[in-house]
Parts: structure tokens; C-alpha cells; sequence
């Protein structure tokens, strides 16, 4: 029996292995389409998202209204109490008005300008 020396491994190589696999033209075609398509998705993604954006900006807007006129009634609601707690009247409407002032001036208790430590009870005599 003849001894073979084996086969070196360079020699063996499959030469279908090493090429680099180059994709084909249906391949090339069929993935730019996909690119394409992925686009298009991303682009209706994102009018979706601005016009989300434009929305919520309205609420925020309608928001900042809401919240100024709020602010309104509590200052107007403070004052009314404000009023009650030096003794004002309150009208069928629930709010409050001072009797203790000449633009308010109730029959009951006339208002009394304060006194000068000078003696006189005249309105306007400071000196």
C-alpha cells in the first residue's frame, strides 16, 4: 500500500466559500423598495407627530387662559374676603362690598375719616 501525503489545507479550500456573495439585481431592487417604503412610513410618522405638537400647543394655550382667568377669581375672591374681614357687607350675588369707605359708604355707619393728632376731624387737614 502507497502512502498519500494528505492534502494541505490551502488545498482544500472551496472556492464558492471565499467570493465575497454579491447580492443580485431583484435583491438590490427589492431592498431599496424597502428603504423607500421605511421612508414613506417615517414621513407620515412624523406629520403625525407635528400635528400632535400643534394640538397639544392649543391645549396648552387654552390651558394658560383657563388658568389666568382662575387667577382672576381667586384675587377677586381674596378681596371679597379681604372685605368681609374688615366688616363689609355681603350682596345677593355673594360678594362682598366695603361700608367702611366713601366709594361704599353704608346708611348704617357713615364712614369716619381718621382723626389728625392735631384734633381736627376736618377730611384732608394733615398739617
Amino acid at each position: 500500500m502507497k502512502l498519500r501525503p494528505s492534502p494541505r489545507p490551502e488545498d482544500r479550500s472551496d472556492r464558492t466559500s471565499t467570493l465575497p456573495s454579491q447580492p443580485s439585481r431583484q435583491a438590490r431592487v427589492n431592498s431599496r423598495a424597502r428603504l423607500d417604503l421605511d421612508h414613506a412610513r417615517l414621513d407620515v410618522d412624523h406629520a403625525r407627530l407635528d400635528e400632535d405638537h400643534a394640538r397639544l400647543d392649543l391645549d396648552h394655550a387654552r390651558l394658560d387662559v383657563d388658568h389666568a382667568r382662575l387667577n382672576e377669581d381667586h384675587a377677586r375672591l381674596d378681596l371679597d374676603h379681604a372685605r368681609l374681614d374688615l366688616g363689609g357687607e355681603e350682596t345677593k350675588d355673594g360678594h362682598a362690598f366695603s361700608s367702611n369707605g366713601p366709594s361704599g359708604q353704608s346708611r348704617k355707619r357713615p364712614y369716619r375719616y381718621p382723626v389728625h393728632p392735631s384734633g381736627s376731624d376736618e377730611p384732608g387737614h394733615l398739617d
